[in-house]
């Protein structure tokens, strides 16, 4: 078999050529610290690399969900301790105004804090994230959700709220509306509110209202020569019997701490709880503490609206609170959930090391047996061009 010079040549061409780009792949590898950058060096391994990067990346937006879902969280939970402390202050000054001994400059003084009050609530309700998202704006929170007008506090939110995925069909509320917050308040003391006609005369008043059995309805007490009668709302009467000041008084659904003396037909309504927001209960201790007491009638006015009102606030600092329970415990979730996602992304990222990550030490013996075979290649080749005929016709 003849072998042509060209042959040689272009043979040992072609094997220094594939030496060289051994020893260029090793050398990437070895500087890359991975085993293949391509799908035409592995594509298996390519497939591999691009499934858990693409699981990485879905894990990453649920991480970053976690996070931002951790931030507003916080921001609505320092927001619902102040507005307690606010209420609780309130109650404070209620209880305050409602002494006896109170002078009228006094009270005048407590209703000027109480306005300042209810204004710090309506900031505290137009909380933001810092990122220029109101916090109780529920779905519409690039704008201000509440806004004081003429008669309430009106809110321009909305009852829904968004929520942000963290898991595998798995979400969570960002956040709670303005209006399950602020508005959508049980009246009274959560069941029941009781009202003193505003035409009684004589110094019948409410001290306090508590739960009893029955459920909660529209009864009208009336009052006539020593005696109370209980009517529903039909005007069937379903109880009465003497009136003793200072001894409670059960009706179906709460029971009357009632003191003072009753004119004839004075009357109170009992009625089952409905909503009023926040900022309409500061207000009634707003106008309680601002009220004239001029007159026996006035005062045992007065002293039924002070309980009313004490009643709601604490209904609200109730509610507050139960709502600040629920935003812990979506906290306490986002902890399980963020330890979870901490170890699947570190399996991830151990599953995604095994399969592209480079073995150092077979890597670097690969480069320097390439390397051999590339100078042998190199000096085979410098051998080869002094193999002519020419050479031995000199």
């Amino acid at each position: 078999m003849r072998i042509s010079t060209p042959a040689l040549y272009n043979s040992s061409l072609a094997n220094i050529l594939n030496q060289q780009a051994a020893v260029a792949r090793a050398e990437q590898q070895v500087s890359t610290g991975v085993r293949f950058t391509t799908a035409g060096e592995d594509p298996s391994g390519m497939a591999q690399v691009l499934a858990l990067q693409q699981a990485q990346a879905d894990h990453g937006q649920l991480t970053s969900n976690v996070t931002s879902l951790r931030q507003r969280l916080g921001v609505e939970e320092n927001a619902l301790a102040s507005a307690g402390d606010v209420l609780s202050r309130v109650r404070e000054l209620a209880v305050q105004a409602n002494n006896a001994s109170i002078s009228a400059e006094n009270r005048r003084q407590i209703g000027v804090e109480l306005s300042q009050l209810k204004a710090q609530l309506l900031d505290i309700a137009n909380s933001s994230d810092g990122l220029g998202h109101y916090v109780f704006g529920g779905t519409l929170d690039s704008s201000t959700p509440f806004s004081q007008g003429l008669a309430n506090v009106a809110y321009a939110g909305t009852q829904g709220v968004r929520e942000l995925a963290i898991g595998e069909g798995r979400s969570l509320a960002e956040g709670d509306s303005g209006d399950a917050v602020f508005l959508r308040i049980a009246n009274g003391d959560g069941r029941v509110r009781v009202d003193a006609a505003a035409g009684n005369t004589g110094s019948l008043s409410l001290r306090t209202v508590g739960i009893a059995a029955g459920a909660a309805q529209p009864l009208t007490i009336t009052f006539n020569g020593g005696n109370y009668t209980v009517s529903d709302a039909s005007n069937t009467v379903i109880q009465s019997g003497p009136y003793v000041a200072g001894q409670a008084l059960t009706v179906p659904g709460a029971t009357l701490n009632l003191s003072g003396t009753p004119a004839d037909g004075d009357t109170l309504t009992v009625a089952a709880a409905s909503n009023t927001d926040l900022f309409a209960r500061v207000q009634n201790v707003i106008d309680a503490t601002l009220a004239a007491i001029d007159t026996p009638a006035a005062k045992a006015l007065n002293q039924t609206a002070f309980s009313n009102a004490i009643n709601e606030i604490d209904a609200g600092i109730t509610h507050l609170s139960t709502v600040r329970a629920s935003v812990g415990s979506r906290v306490a979730t986002l902890d399980d959930v963020e330890t979870r996602l901490s170890g699947i992304d570190l399996q991830l990222q151990e599953t995604l090391s095994s399969v592209r990550d480079l073995d150092y030490a077979e890597a670097i013996s690969k480069l320097q047996l390439h390397s051999i075979s590339l100078q042998a290649a190199q000096s085979a080749f410098a051998r080869v061009q002094g193999l002519s005929l020419f050479n031995y016709l000199r």
